[in-house]
């Protein structure tokens, strides 16, 4: 966690009432708040957008992109880019797991008393 005030963009990827709050707290004076999570309508106490002027950006990263001269939809470019090892993924990877085990390893706050298992 970084001391508030000292952030100069947040990203927000939940796009919540909370997490827009949080974000604008945190950002230093003439930050830059970035909208890319879609959770839908929301209101917020926005006054840290005036008082500290802040930039609220939306972000969608659902288009169309070019990548070596093929144009299609930009997950299916990212899919591919790393499937090909042209991205390398390892540092945002914190558990992995086999596809098949995904029902061993997804937890659900709709299952009272189950026990969060570990992720190897």
């Amino acid at each position: 966690m970084a001391y508030p005030g000292e952030i100069d963009v947040v990203y927000d990827t939940i796009g919540k009432q909370e997490t827009f709050e949080v974000g604008a707290r945190v950002l230093k004076a003439r930050g830059t708040l970035v909208k890319a999570g879609v959770h839908g309508p929301t209101f917020w106490e926005d006054t840290p957008l005036y008082f500290k002027e802040l930039s609220l950006v939306g972000s969608n990263a659902f288009g169309f992109e070019e990548v070596d001269g093929v144009r299609r939809h930009g997950i299916e470019q990212y899919l591919d880019l790393v499937r090909e090892g042209r991205i390398d993924l390892t540092g945002m990877l914190t558990h992995t797991f086999e596809l098949d085990d995904w029902r061993d390893r997804v937890h659900s706050p709709r299952d009272p008393g189950t026990e969060r298992p570990k992720l190897t």
